[in-house]
């Protein structure tokens, strides 16, 4: 996504009522490689019936949101006997705290779970705290600075 900013007003510019979207994030300075999938639109107003785009902050309610950590050194290690040794998956623990919007932020799963705000890539505003998932993806809850990120869109098979 480097072509298009690290900022969270872009990120809302092209996320806003995209649905069905997995973020995959590059720790700077490390081989971390975090992320988060998120089935409902990242605007949690745009879902009233009226569709339309407030840029209120809120929660948004869902089960099936999940977190991770595949850190390549993870993957790769022999010590690891069974693939769930191998990386973290965590899913959301409470659905009403699925995940927060604001238009002042990009995304954040849980209450901090896993948050980007500021700019990604030059300010340590990006964080993970296990609150609202049932265990932490990353063993440090200190802020870091992102290399990169991703934001994938998963679509239906017709």
């Amino acid at each position: 996504m480097y072509e298009h900013g690290y900022k969270s007003k872009t990120f809302h510019d092209i996320c806003d009522t995209v649905s069905r979207t997995v973020l995959v994030l590059k720790v700077a300075g490390t081989e971390e490689i975090l992320g988060g999938y998120n089935p409902l639109k990242w605007n949690v107003n745009a879902q009233d019936k009226s569709d339309k785009i407030t840029k209120k902050d809120s929660w948004s309610r869902t089960k099936d949101s999940f977190i991770f950590n595949l850190t390549p050194k993870n993957l790769e290690d022999p010590s690891a006997k069974k693939i769930n040794d191998s990386y973290v998956l965590s899913r959301v623990q409470n659905p009403g705290y699925a995940f927060y919007y604001s238009s002042k932020w990009g995304p954040n799963f849980g209450n901090n779970d896993l948050r980007m705000i500021n700019n990604f890539k030059k300010s340590k505003g990006t964080s993970c705290r296990q609150v609202n998932y049932e265990k932490p993806i990353r063993k440090s809850t200190e802020p870091f600075m992102i290399d990169e990120y991703e934001i994938f869109q998963i679509c239906p098979k017709t």
